[in-house]
Formats: C-alpha cells, sequence, structure tokens
C-alpha cells in the first residue's frame, strides 16, 4: 500500500536556526542517499524561514556524514528579523539584543518621567519594540507666591518652563529670580530670587515714640506717638525706595508762656527759648529787689 507522512520541525541547532523544515515521504521512483536498504520510500526536503527569521531558506540534501537510515539535511539562507528603537521621550534603555528570537531591552524612565518602564519585542521586522509606563513628571505652583509674578507656560518635566519677575515693592539682588523644578508628580516648584523692599529708620526723631513691627514696604507697621515735651498727630510715611529711610511727621515741641503782670514783678526776663524740650530763659533780679535763697530762676 502506498503510505505518506509528513514531518514540520524548527530546527535550533547550529546552521539551522530559523529554518522550518518540512520533510515528505512517498512511494520511492529513484534511490536516494542514506536510505534504508530495501526501504520503498524517497526523501524530498524542502524548507522555509520560522517567524522571527527572514530569507530564503535553502536546503542541501544528505550530507555525507548522515548515519544509515536517518536524513539529514544542512539548512541555510534564514536570518533574525530586527527591531528597531522607538523614538520616544522619557525612557533609558539597555538594548542587549533586538533580534526578534532573542529579544533583550531593559528600560526604565528617564530624568523627568515617572512610571514604570514595560518593553516588548516588535511584530515585524525593522519595526519598533514597544515600550509603555512612563509619563511627564507634572509640578504644582508653590503655595506662597508673595513677591513673584509668574508666567507657567509648561509644569512638566522635562519642558518646565516659567518666568519668574518679582512684584511690586519686592527686588532680586545678585541672581535672577528662578523657578526650580519639582523632583516628582505632585510636589510643588521652588521660587527665589525676590526679597521685599525695606525702609530703615530715619536719623533725627526725638520728637517721636516709635515701635517698629515690620519695615518691609509690601507690610510697612510702624506705630508713633509724639515723645514727652512734643505735641501733635504723630503720621509716618513709607519709604519711597529700598534702603530709604521712612519719614515721620505731625509733633512739634509744646511751647510755655511767659509770667505775666505780678508774677513778673521784681524779674528781668530774657527768652531764649520757650520750647519745652530746649527750654532756657534767663531770671535777674529788678531794681530794687535782691535775691532771695537759691538765686532767681525760670522753669517750666
Amino acid at each position: 500500500p502506498v503510505m505518506s507522512k509528513v514531518l514540520v520541525a524548527v530546527l535550533l541547532g547550529h546552521g539551522v536556526a530559523g529554518n522550518q523544515l518540512t520533510i515528505k515521504r512517498a512511494k520511492p521512483e529513484a534511490q536516494v542517499c542514506n536510505q534504508p536498504r530495501g526501504s520503498p520510500y524517497k526523501v524530498k526536503a524542502t524548507a522555509k524561514c520560522a517567524h522571527g527569521y527572514k530569507g530564503t531558506a535553502e536546503v542541501t540534501f544528505c550530507s555525507s556524514t548522515a548515519e544509515q537510515g536517518e536524513p539529514s539535511f544542512e539548512l541555510a539562507g534564514c536570518v533574525p528579523e530586527t527591531c528597531t528603537t522607538p523614538q520616544l521621550p522619557g525612557y533609558d534603555f539597555t538594548e542587549h539584543d533586538l533580534t526578534i528570537p532573542d529579544f533583550n531591552v531593559q528600560a526604565k524612565c528617564d530624568i523627568g518621567y515617572t512610571g514604570k518602564a514595560t518593553v516588548g519585542k516588535c511584530s515585524s521586522d525593522m519595526s519598533p519594540f514597544f515600550v509603555s509606563g512612563c509619563v511627564p513628571v507634572q509640578c504644582s505652583q508653590p503655595e506662597d507666591t508673595t513677591g513673584y509674578v509668574l508666567v507657567e507656560s509648561s509644569l512638566r518635566i522635562p519642558d518646565f518652563e516659567v518666568s519668574v519677575s518679582c512684584d511690586t515693592d519686592f527686588y532680586s539682588e545678585g541672581a535672577l529670580p528662578l523657578a526650580k523644578p519639582c523632583d516628582s508628580t505632585g510636589e510643588r516648584y521652588k521660587l527665589s530670587g525676590c526679597q521685599p523692599k525695606t525702609c530703615l529708620k530715619p536719623v533725627g526723631t526725638e520728637a517721636y515714640v516709635l515701635h517698629e513691627h515690620s519695615l518691609t514696604k509690601v507690610d510697612f507697621n510702624v506705630d508713633v506717638f509724639c515723645a514727652p515735651k512734643y505735641t501733635g498727630n504723630a503720621e509716618t510715611k513709607v519709604c519711597e525706595e529700598h534702603a530709604n529711610a521712612y519719614t515721620v511727621s505731625g509733633c512739634v515741641p509744646e511751647v510755655c508762656t511767659p509770667a505775666y503782670g505780678h508774677a513778673k514783678r521784681g524779674y528781668v526776663v530774657e527768652e531764649h527759648s520757650k520750647e519745652r524740650p530746649s527750654f532756657h530763659v534767663t531770671v535777674t533780679c529788678a531794681a530794687g529787689y535782691q535775691p532771695c535763697k537759691g538765686g532767681p530762676k525760670a522753669s517750666v
């Protein structure tokens, strides 16, 4: 009776990797090499490249080293298909092998990205391998932005872009104002470089009692009162520029009134200053009067 059998094998040994071999056995028509004595079959072989390989498979039938009864084939022509590296931002790749059969690539999220990188081999020759899992770090605005004027173009890293300038009543000294990106998603970026403009205490304030709570322009707070021997409505005014003195006004010296009539009789009075802080009045006895104990004097 006529017999037929089809055997399919993917041979992975030296010289045959990637070749898919089909062996057909049918009723013999002629003698073939290494065929068992008395066998009623002839052997023919065809091959094609296995999955993950490309090329044109070539079969050399019946090598001289084949054992009796076991047909031997030498296969060639197939090479591994290869993946390419995807051009995606946010990943750091370590590529050990880009061929599909032995694909071995490790990945992690690049600086400025977060997540868990996942890698998979490509589906066809010279196409990018698959990668996913990393997303840009997203910063948040600081809770306190006092003193800064911000223009937020992008809060995502690595495209972080925030322009910074100092607000009114603030100034930068040395380094320019700066926005520093955060390190991980949800964190707030940091601001630096702007300081509040500050007033100085004025000189010549003997007419005033001052209680300085804050000398910054943005929250200037100084309590002021007229000092003893002074009178008026005390006021303060914040400075115009950084490191200038604030101003005080409204207090004037109290002025004494001279003695009149009977109180002045018997005295010669010279009034140099009737203001209490600088009071200066000299007194001598008039003609026909003599000084009492301690001598004549004028007091406030």
